[in-house]
């Protein structure tokens, strides 16, 4: 397993959607792609990685809405995965984010959303 892998199932469902989110890091901006949400996280392709630890600011419209969504989360681990780009498979790295919170009222739309 990677750095910072976990062993562990994940609690709550995932909803496999793939969109683009916006990081803010150390007064950085990155552009990334999601690959699932939940109401508690999200996995995001991120090669090179933040480090486990790291507090991101992410800014994203989920899938089928109009709503931009603001989240602080907390880098919990790594994980190297398949994925394709132009038609070629490529190893990519990627992290799971924990939520810390959001802005006002959105996590129950995120978990309305996410079921």
């Amino acid at each position: 397993m990677a750095n910072g892998s976990f062993p562990f199932r994940l609690r709550e469902p995932r909803s496999p959607f793939s969109f683009p989110v916006l990081v803010e890091y150390k007064d950085e901006l990155r552009r990334h792609l999601a690959r699932n949400i939940s109401s508690t996280g999200i996995y995001l392709d991120a090669d090179p990685p933040y480090p486990i630890g790291a507090i991101l600011r992410i800014v994203f419209t989920y899938p089928g809405s109009d709503v931009e969504l603001t989240a602080i989360g907390e880098v919990r681990h790594h994980e190297c995965h398949a994925t394709e780009i132009l038609g070629e498979s490529v190893e990519i790295m990627g992290v799971g984010i924990a939520f810390l919170r959001f802005e006002d009222g959105v996590v129950r739309s995120v978990q309305r959303l996410a079921s």
